[in-house]
Order: structure tokens, then sequence, then C-alpha cells
């Protein structure tokens, strides 16, 4: 049994909300501050307030301001120190520990980082990959900047902000400038539309448009101005709304029985090697191998919202390939009773009336359920999928301090009208709202649950668990290659036999009208099969071929090979694996490999809707 199936665990039981909320504080350090110490105060204080209104303000929405940075002099050093005064909690993620013992992280509760030791001088890709793994976390940036461009490593504090404003983070600027006078400047979203976000995208460098993307915090109204910013951000509503379809109770593992994928796979199983269903179970989840989900250092709680997205996926997949087999099935069916009926076929006139009443009902039924979105099987399917898959994918990016945004994976971004400012009101207005679930469920777990967490230091573990991973997912492709393409085989055999069944009635009742004379002929015309066979069997050959449409078995099995043959020389790869950061890097192509087979057979399956046959 997977631990996920233990019944002892409990589930969750309530919308999923946030309990802490994560700020991450980040800046210049002492070359490019102010080198007087009265100014340093002055930043300093200026910060304290700024970490004061923020945790004012997830106080208010019921959760705890958790701090994140770096272990670098200056800014970094200032955010520990703020914390510390406040009594925050603190995660310190950086590319190498700092080389002399550091107030920051004795007090710190969790601190990740790549290398043991710090490295002189330290690889720039380590750096803008730390900074990757802070920003992932982040529910708000405090960057302290002195509004000019851009002159370090690929890591530096604009390039931070930067990132910061295309994954639609909110932003709070300490001006650090000549002439900022430590002033609060918060990002102002009804400047920040569509023209803006392309064109920083085209001039990075250009740091006046980014400046005057901010405005003054209002000193009169402080709290009320973040909240109208941060608010359609951390709204508890959203999240709420987004959890609620996870907690149907079918989704619990003990006491329940499933009967989605009885039927489809039923059927399927008699054209091929169909993993088959044979009784009602509970509704089961996978997490991965045993290896994968120990390094995941994921809090038990995440894991729970994964199994219930799973289950919800596995069930709503199940439910709508039964509903595809049965309206096709059922089509032919009613035609078959239509025509048994008319020729009174067997003497029994009224079961096959009765027969074609039913088959009509039961596809005019199922039919109309699906135009309800709340029971549409395939709109639940193409939500909830995706998010697992998604989840499932940074369980093994979190540990190795990556995501779905550094493999070019987008993680739930907002839509927005042209002209429009990008700030987000409903779930409505998510590209993708079930990943923006996933974001914010990685963003409550922080930085990975290991006290001291070093990618160096656990490398061993990690290649492990992306070793089980590739071979598991090898293995699971393997099989989908096989089933899908040998019942699609079969099915399409089948099809064809029909096809020539068909051809052959045809031409006998050709020859029986034009040899209507001979004893053969003349028995011949007299029959009634022939009308049943040319008018079902089509019907029955059209079922069939449009379950193997709808479902895509040959499309899936294509796919299922060409990533197969991907994975396996990623997995060819790892056992070379001699770095950390290679290993991150495998990790990454693994995860974008992996969503790019997944998003393609989204593509496939997003159009195969259950519709009248």
């Amino acid at each position: 049994m997977n631990a996920c199936d233990s019944p002892s665990l409990a589930f969750p039981a309530a919308p999923f909300r946030r309990l802490a909320r994560n700020l991450l504080i980040a800046g210049h350090r002492p070359a490019r501050l102010p080198a007087s110490a009265d100014r340093l105060a002055e930043l300093e204080q200026a910060m304290d307030r700024a970490v004061r209104l923020i945790a004012g303000l997830a106080t208010a929405g019921g959760a705890a301001l958790r701090v994140v940075s770096g272990v670098a002099d200056g800014a970094d050093a200032c955010a520990a120190r703020v914390a510390q005064a406040q009594g925050l909690e603190l995660h310190l993620i950086a590319a190498c520990p700092p080389a002399q013992p550091s107030a920051a992280l004795a007090q710190a509760a969790r601190a990740a980082f790549i290398l043991k030791h710090c490295a002189e001088p330290l690889p720039e890709s380590l750096v803008a990959a730390a900074d990757e793994a802070k920003l992932a976390l982040a529910d708000a940036l405090l960057v302290v900047w002195d509004g000019e461009p851009a002159a370090g490593h690929v890591g530096g504090s604009v390039r931070l902000l930067l990132a910061a404003l295309r994954q639609f983070t909110p932003v709070l600027w300490i001006d650090a400038g000549a002439q900022g006078g430590a002033a609060l400047r918060l990002l102002d979203h009804g400047q920040f539309d569509a023209a803006a976000f392309a064109a920083l995208h085209v001039e990075p460098d250009n740091v006046a448009l980014l400046r005057a993307l901010f405005v003054a915090l209002d000193d009169a109204a402080p709290q009320a101005q973040l909240a109208l910013a941060f608010g359609p951000f951390w709204r508890a509503g959203t999240l709420a709304s987004l959890s609620l379809p996870l907690l149907d109770p079918a989704l619990a593992t003990a006491g329940r029985r499933n009967w989605s994928g009885l039927f489809h796979s039923g059927f399927l199983a008699l054209f091929g090697p169909w993993p088959r269903r044979v009784a009602p179970q509970a509704a089961s989840t996978w997490r991965g191998p045993a290896a994968f989900e120990r390094a995941a250092a994921w809090p038990d709680a995440t894991w729970r919202w994964f199994d219930r997205c799973d289950r919800a996926a596995m069930r709503a997949s199940g439910r709508h390939r039964d509903q595809i087999v049965l309206v096709e099935l059922c089509g032919s069916l009613a035609v078959l009773g239509a025509v048994a009926g008319a020729i009174e076929w067997g003497a029994l006139s009224l079961a096959w009336g009765a027969l074609e009443l039913l088959a009509l009902l039961g596809i005019g039924l199922v039919v109309w359920l699906n135009r309800k979105r709340a029971r549409n099987s395939h709109a639940a399917w193409m939500r909830f999928r995706p998010a697992a898959e998604a989840l499932r994918l940074s369980a093994l990016l979190h540990p190795l301090l990556a995501s779905l945004g550094g493999s070019g994976i987008g993680a739930g971004g907002w839509r927005s009208r042209p002209g429009a400012p990008l700030s987000p009101l409903s779930p409505q207005q998510l590209a993708m709202p079930y990943h923006w679930l996933v974001t914010q469920l990685l963003r409550e777990a922080g930085a990975p649950e290991r006290g001291l967490h070093c990618l160096e230091a656990l490398q061993d573990e990690h290649k492990l668990a992306l070793t089980a991973l590739l071979d598991e997912q090898i293995a699971f492709q393997d099989c989908a290659h096989r089933d899908a393409g040998t019942v699609h085989q079969r099915l399409h055999g089948v099809t064809a036999a029909v096809y020539f069944a068909v051809l052959a009635t045809v031409l006998l009742h050709v020859y029986a009208l034009a040899d209507g004379h001979s004893d053969l002929g003349h028995w011949l015309h007299a029959q009634r099969w022939p009308l049943l066979i040319t008018a079902f069997f089509p019907a029955l050959a059209a079922a069939l071929h449009g379950i193997n449409s709808k479902l895509q078995l040959p499309q899936v099995a294509r796919g299922a090979q060409a990533t197969a043959a991907r994975l396996r020389a990623l997995r060819a790869a790892v056992g070379a694996c001699a770095t950390p950061m290679a290993l991150r890097t495998l990790a990454l192509e693994t995860a974008a490999t992996m969503y790019a087979e997944h998003g393609s057979w989204t593509g496939l399956m997003e159009q195969q809707y259950v519709t009248m046959p």
C-alpha cells in the first residue's frame, strides 16, 4: 500500500487557506548601499516599517509572515535583523553558506544551499539558481534598490525585480538612491499593463520605465494602499473556491467505492492488455517511488492535497472514458433496436423498442449531465490532471531549489485584456486556475523541510530519487505505448472485419436480386437478417471508430513511445552526473519532458467532449 492510501491519514476537511505568507527581502550588497551609517540606519528603519505593514496584512488574512532571504552582507543581513526583531520565521536560500559564522544562519528556521562551502569566484549560474528558488516561494517582494541599472551578475537585485514583475509578484521598493530618502514605493498595477509588460521584456535595462511603475506609499493610509495592491494575489476566497471540489467525500480512501473506469476498462480489455478494473475500488493515487517521495522533503499536508487532486483526476478520467464508450455503443444499440423491431426479428418487437428507447435515453442523459460544468467529467479531468502532474513534478524540483517556472513552464499566470492592468480579481481570470493552487501549496510548504538543506551533500539521495522516477515513468510510458497501440490495432481490425461483413452481405443481397428465380436467390431474398447486418454493423463500426478516435489511442501510443525514448536518454545522463547543478539541470529537463508529453496529451483530449454520436 502506498503511504498516501493509509486510512489513518487525515485528509483535508476544509478549504485550503494559507497559514503563512512569504516575504522575499532582497537588495544590494554594501558596495551599492549608502556609506553613511545614518543612511544605512534609515534604510533599516524603512525595511522594519515595510515588514510590519506587510505582516499586518498577512495577519488580517489569518496567516503568519515568513521572511525569505539570502546570506550576503547588506540587504540580506538587514532582513535577518528585522525578522529577528519582529519574531518572524526566517528561511534562507543561497548558492553557498557564508564563509564566516553568521547570526542570520543561526536564527534561521530553515536554510538551503547548493554547495557545501563558499566558492570564489562564485559562478553566476549558482546565484541565478538561488534567486530563482527564492522567487518561487515569494508571495511578495521587498527590494532595496538604488534605482540604477544592473551592474552585477545575473542574480542581481534589478534582475530579480524584473523576474518578480514577469511573475506578477506584488513588489514594494525601498529607494536606496542618493535622492531616494529610503522612501517606500509600491508597484502600481494600474500602470503595469500589457504594454508595459512587453516593453520591459524588450528593454530590461530601461530603469526609467521600471521606476515609473512605482508610486510612493501613502503615509496617511499605507495599510489600505497595500491591501488594494496585494489583495487580488492574496485573496483567500480564490483559493477556497479552487479547493472546494477537492473536498468531495468520494475522494477519501476508506469506506468509499469508486465505480468510474469499470465500463471502459472492461470493454477495452476485450481488445488487448488494457488495465481492467473488475470491481469498484476506493479512489487511488500514486505519489511516485518511495525514494522520490522521501527526497521531496514536503510537509504531509502538501502531499495530502496532491492525493486529493490525483484522485479527482483519476475519477474524472475514468468517468469521461466510461461515458465516451457508453454513448458510442448506445448509438449502435439504438440502431439495432430500431432495425430489429422494424423487421420483427425474433418476435420481440416490444423488447427491441424498449432497447432503442433506453439507448436513446442513456445518450441524452449522459450528454445533458455533461452540459453542467459541476458534473462535467471532461472539464474536471482537464482541470485536475495538469494540476496533479504539476504538483508531482514540483515534488521533484522543490528539493533541488528549482521550479516549473525554471523549466520554461508557467505555473498559472494571469489573463489580461489589452490595455488593462495585470491585476486579477477572480479565478476566472487565471490562465490555469489549478496551477495557481499548486503555486500556493508550494509557497505554503516553504523551503525544504530539513533544517539545513544542501544539494551537494544530498546529491546521492536526489540522484537516486530522479533515477527511480525516470525508471518508473519509462516503464509507465512503455506500458501505455503497448496497451494503447494494441487496443487501437485490434479495434481497427474489428472495424475492418465489420466493414467486410457488411460488404459480403450487400453482395449476397445483390446476387439475390439478380438471381431471384433460383432456390438460393429466392431464399436470400426472403431473409430479413441481411437488413439487420447492413444497418446495425455500420453503426457498430462507427461506434468502434468513435471510441478509437475520441480516446486518441494511436496518438497516445506514439506520444508514449517518443517520451520513453527521451526519458531513456535522460536516464543515461543521470548516471554520469557529477555535480549538484548538473543534476538540477537534468531534473529540470526531465520535468520539461514529462510536462511536454502531458501537455501534448492534454491538447489531444481537450476537444474530445462527450457529444451525440
